[in-house]
């Protein structure tokens, strides 16, 4: 048995006003925790100029659920918090590594 199963990925493009670059194109990836049989979700932000990537912003998650419980994010409801291993993290990120074009800064 795996540490994560990748169970979906999907993309939004959205325009984004910053000083650096004017739009955003976010990739989520939901992720099975196999060890509480839980979803998680990591992201990839891939910072756009004129519809060209020139940096990645990566987030990883090291917990499961949310300690504010906010309204807004499903997680917030999935019950008690409970923290991720160093593996579970780590897998987040070379799943993300292996999808990024590597030319690109990874931050």
């Amino acid at each position: 048995m795996g540490i994560l199963k990748l169970e979906k990925k999907y993309s939004d493009c959205y325009p984004y006003i910053g000083h650096y670059f004017n739009g955003q194109k976010a990739v989520r990836y939901i992720f099975k925790l196999e060890r509480l049989n839980k979803p998680i979700e990591a992201s990839a932000y891939h910072q756009q100029v004129d519809g060209r990537t020139i940096k990645v912003a990566v987030e990883i998650f090291s917990m499961f659920s949310r300690p504010v419980g906010c309204k807004f994010c499903a997680s917030g409801s999935l019950g008690k918090v409970q923290l991720l291993t160093v593996d579970e993290i780590v897998e987040q990120g070379k799943v993300i590594a292996k999808t990024v074009d590597r030319s690109i800064p990874i931050h």
